[in-house]
């Protein structure tokens, strides 16, 4: 009866240790989808063993090869890189499990296998592979774009024409696409009050397509009335709705006209004609608008001659014939601009005097006279010899 007692006991003892050990394998644990060659973690929870585990893969149930063993089972995890195991490697499929078994081969040995299936799935390595795109076509696509650069740009006055100013930019394409139908925007910001205080033009290049490497000019001419600062700004694409956005700035500066008289009477001989020679000359920088010249001849009294425009260093004669029937001396007198029509640069030299010209009681014309313009004023610039 005592020997019974202690063999029930012992079986009870046993029995109690072998339910205190268990594993549980956590992951994968069904439903997963690991791809081939990746690296995943197998883990589980282990209570009360005492010897190291090994970790096997199953395929519908049946053995397929060792993954690892001699594990420590309180680790908890293991690195696989999926589908390897000691002979070979499982292809993607589906109904894998993996079983974690305690070593020794005790009679109560403790194991767990994955609920439920996981699925090993293929190495996906490109799109491209995928949906059989051409290698040819793989390749990264540079998009073509056009760029812009604004070249060489100048401004100057026109040297043939009175106060017209040209603008000019070279438009250069430095891009691989062509630039089509590019907007531009002018403004030019003159003196307050002036027809071109904050002037704005715009429009589209004059160039509808700039291909690559090729180059479109603008140019606008302007006429500048007043003296004073005149700034340019140039743009193009100025909203930068393609990205082509560039702008440059120029300057020019209108300078003042400045008009002088000079006065070459030839010799009077008492009853011929004779002639005075009025020079108008435009010495400042800049052209000046039509003005009136005054004359005055003592006895003859006073006559008035348009000027036309001068530009710069222009010279614009008027002759003025009269016959004088006595003896005596003369005054002749000019003033250049006598309206003030034209913004001079100075007006205190607009006049000139001769005061002492005498009348010779000649019997015939002399024309030993000066015909020529006076020192300082060029015969090459006299507009209307």
């Amino acid at each position: 009866m005592k020997k019974l007692n202690l063999l029930i006991l012992s079986l009870l003892l046993i029995g109690s240790f072998a339910f205190a050990q268990s594993i549980n394998v956590s992951l994968p644990n069904g439903g997963e989808d690991w791809t081939l060659g990746s690296s995943k973690n197998i883990t589980w929870t282990a209570t009360g063993l005492t010897n190291d585990v090994k970790i096997t893969l199953w395929k519908n149930n049946v053995f397929l090869g060792l993954i690892a063993k001699d594990i420590d089972p309180s680790s908890g995890s293991y690195p696989w890189t999926v589908g390897t195991y000691t002979d070979g490697t499982a292809p993607a499929d589906v109904d894998y499990k993996i079983k974690i078994r305690e070593q020794g081969g005790e009679s109560f040995t403790t194991e767990d296998m994955s609920d439920e299936n996981f699925t090993i799935v293929k190495v996906i390595r490109s799109v491209t592979q995928t949906m059989n795109i051409p290698r040819d076509i793989r390749k990264p696509v540079l998009v073509e774009k056009p760029r812009l650069e604004l070249q060489n740009p100048m401004i100057g006055f026109l040297p043939n024409k009175c106060n017209i100013v040209k603008f000019a930019v070279d438009i250069k394409n430095v891009g691989s696409a062509a630039a089509q139908n590019i907007p531009y925007k002018l403004e030019i910001n003159g003196p307050a009050g002036t027809v071109l205080d904050n002037w704005v033009q715009t429009g589209t290049l004059p160039c509808p397509t700039i291909a690559p490497d090729s180059t479109c000019k603008y140019t606008k001419e302007t006429l500048i009335e007043f003296p004073g600062m005149y700034y340019y700004t140039f743009k193009v694409d100025p909203d930068n709705a393609n990205n082509l956005y560039k702008k440059v700035n120029e300057q020019i500066v209108q300078q003042h006209p400045d008009l002088i008289v000079h006065i070459s009477p030839m010799t009077f001989n008492l009853a011929f004609k004779s002639h005075t020679y009025f020079y108008v000359k435009n010495q400042g920088r800049a052209c000046s608008k039509p003005s009136i010249l005054r004359t005055y001849m003592e006895r003859k009294g006073v006559k008035k001659y348009t000027i036309p425009s001068l530009r710069p260093g222009d010279i614009y004669q008027v002759i003025r014939t009269e016959k004088y029937f006595a003896l005596g001396t003369i005054t002749i007198a000019a003033i250049a601009d006598y309206t003030k029509l034209v913004d001079e640069g100075q007006f205190e030299n607009n006049n000139e005097d001769k005061t002492s010209k005498k009348i010779k009681s000649a019997t015939k014309f002399d024309s030993s006279g000066l015909r020529r313009a006076p020192e300082g004023f060029f015969p090459g610039n006299i507009i209307n010899k």
